[in-house]
């Protein structure tokens, strides 16, 4: 008994002609928005979004089009990284990596807004966590500061180090 091919589906995966072009690495902070401009990102354009990773990490907008665009928004929803499928119309194929972190920059303002004499003190993330470095005056400053971070992740154990001694 012979099957018969079905037509390929507008659900099934697309397929795409030639090698698929270099992966680009994009962060996003959480709660924010980022441009995609797929010129400038060297990918090619313009095109659709053909696939995103996982919904629940980031949002892109506009999820369709009836004409290829050279521009999305991606909004960071949720900490975590996935990643994007774009194609052209001569079927050439884009992945874009997606991280999504904490907002450091929110992190390092509230810290020199607060605390304007913790200004050595730089923020950055690694996954769902900060990651606080630099010196001050004593531990008073080091528990004050930690627990400004504190506040922009969901768990304590978000804080890579601790209310260590204080480095002179």
């Amino acid at each position: 008994r012979r099957r018969s091919k079905r037509p390929a589906t507008s659900s099934a995966a697309p397929v795409c002609s030639g090698e698929i072009a270099t992966s680009v690495n994009i962060n996003v902070a959480q709660g924010k928005s980022r441009l995609l401009d797929l010129p400038q990102l060297k990918l090619p354009a313009p095109a659709w979004l053909r696939s995103v990773g996982d919904p629940d990490i980031v949002q892109l907008e506009p999820l369709t089009s009836a004409t290829p665009r050279n521009m999305f928004f991606a909004f960071g929803k949720k900490v975590g990284s996935t990643n994007l499928m774009f194609q052209n119309k001569e079927g050439r194929c884009a992945m874009v990596e997606i991280s999504v972190g904490v907002d450091t920059a929110a992190v390092q303002n509230s810290l020199l807004e607060l605390m304007p004499e913790a200004k050595n003190i730089k923020v950055s993330a690694a996954a769902d966590s900060l990651v606080l470095s630099g010196t001050v005056a004593d531990a008073t400053a080091v528990d004050r500061i930690l627990s400004i971070a504190n506040a922009f992740v969901r768990k304590n154990a978000g804080i890579a180090g601790g209310a260590g001694a204080p480095q002179e």
